[in-house]
C-alpha cells in the first residue's frame, strides 16, 4: 500500500511540475501536445524559434505554433508537390510529373518565396531563417488584415482572396488550425 501512495504522490508531483513548466514554456507544451513524438530538444528549439520570431515580427506565436503544426507537423524538410500527367510535351505523355509548390516547416509558396527573395532551399534545411521565413509572411497578413478581420491569420493559407468568394476554404482552413491551439 505504501509504495502505491508513493507512486501516486509521484504522479502527482511530475503533473505539478509540468504544470509548472508549461506555465513558464507555453510554446513549447502547445508543441509537445500537438506532435507527442518530436523531441524534447527539437521541440525547445522550434520553440525558441517561434518565440523570437513572433516578438521579431509582432505575430501571435501561438497561432503561428498552429499554424506550423497544421502546415508541416513541425517538419522542417516538408515538401507539398503537385502531381499529375504530363500532357504538354508529346515526349513525355503519360508520365506522372510533380511539381513542388510550397516547402520548409512553415510551408511558403514557391511563388510566395520567390516574391520575398527567400532562399527556396534554406527552407527545408535551415529551422532558424524557415521559421523566421514563415514569421515575416505570417506578420504581413497580421499587418494587411488584424485591424478588419479577427480570424486574419487564415489568410497565411489562402491569401489575399475574399473570404466571401471561398468560405468554405475559411472555415476549413480556421478549425484545422484552431485544433491545434
Amino acid at each position: 500500500m505504501r509504495k502505491f501512495l508513493v507512486a501516486i504522490a509521484m504522479t502527482l508531483a511530475l503533473a505539478s511540475k509540468a504544470k509548472a513548466d508549461c506555465e513558464r514554456q507555453p510554446i513549447y507544451c502547445q508543441i509537445k501536445d500537438n506532435n507527442p513524438n518530436i523531441s524534447d530538444t527539437k521541440a525547445h528549439l522550434i520553440a525558441k524559434y517561434v518565440i523570437k520570431s513572433s516578438k521579431k515580427y509582432g505575430i501571435p506565436a501561438n497561432i503561428y505554433t498552429a499554424i506550423l503544426m497544421q502546415e508541416s507537423s513541425y517538419r522542417l524538410n516538408a515538401l507539398n508537390k503537385k502531381c499529375g500527367l504530363q500532357d504538354k510535351n508529346p515526349l513525355n505523355y503519360g508520365q506522372k510529373t510533380c511539381v513542388v509548390q510550397d516547402v520548409g516547416i512553415s510551408q511558403i509558396n514557391v511563388k510566395t518565396a520567390e516574391a520575398y527573395k527567400l532562399d527556396a532551399a534554406r527552407l527545408t534545411t535551415d529551422l532558424e531563417y524557415s521559421i523566421d521565413s514563415g514569421a515575416m509572411v505570417l506578420s504581413w497578413f497580421h499587418k494587411r488584415y488584424s485591424k478588419t478581420e479577427k480570424n486574419w491569420w487564415i489568410r497565411y493559407n489562402v491569401g489575399t482572396r475574399a473570404k466571401e468568394t471561398m468560405p468554405t476554404a475559411w472555415e476549413a482552413y480556421k478549425s484545422k488550425v484552431k485544433r491545434w491551439l
